[in-house]
């Protein structure tokens, strides 16, 4: 029951981000998928139940994906459309993670809300929010793309000046 409520708030937040970012439509039918799977640390400990989206940026076509980690940190993406296929189209990604817990660490309870109770970020900042002016975690997904790991630290600062697409 909670992976339902997660999946359904991170399918939410993928289709609001998709509404501003992207450069087409994609229905996850009629485009190639690439599948990819990973793994997500945080100061080099796997870090389960974190919400990964994959923002398209400029010039990449599609809605993007997005996964929860396992409790060992692995995710596999699924596609940001009505399909809900694994995987996501080739292109350029700017890639952000949330955590959303009760204040206590525990998870929100199935029966409720975000809004119906106390929450707390637990990802760092600076890899929460999405700006494509601005790519704090970047991904390039090729034909030939199968696993992209992520490992964060929590003492990261963003650099000024910004970057843009990951290169």
């Amino acid at each position: 029951m909670m992976r339902n409520v997660c999946k359904i708030f991170v399918l939410t937040s993928m289709m609001i981000s998709s509404t501003f970012v992207g450069c087409g439509k994609s229905d996850g039918r009629s485009v190639k998928l690439v599948p990819v799977q990973g793994t997500v640390k945080l100061d080099g400990k796997p870090v389960g139940g974190v919400s990964i989206f994959f923002n398209p940026l400029p010039n990449t076509r599609g809605t993007g994906a997005y996964a929860i980690t396992r409790d060992d940190g692995s995710y596999q993406l699924t596609h940001a459309s009505a399909s809900q296929k694994p995987g996501v189209e080739e292109g350029n990604y700017g890639v952000t993670f949330s955590k959303v817990t009760q204040r206590d660490g525990s998870p929100i309870p199935p029966d409720k809300t975000r809004a119906g109770v106390a929450t707390v970020e637990k990802m760092p900042k600076i890899y929460t929010k999405f700006d494509a002016t601005r790519v704090v975690e970047g991904a390039i997904v090729k034909a030939d793309t199968s696993t992209l790991n992520f490992e964060l630290d929590s003492k990261k600062k963003l650099k000024t000046g910004g970057a843009g697409a990951p290169q």
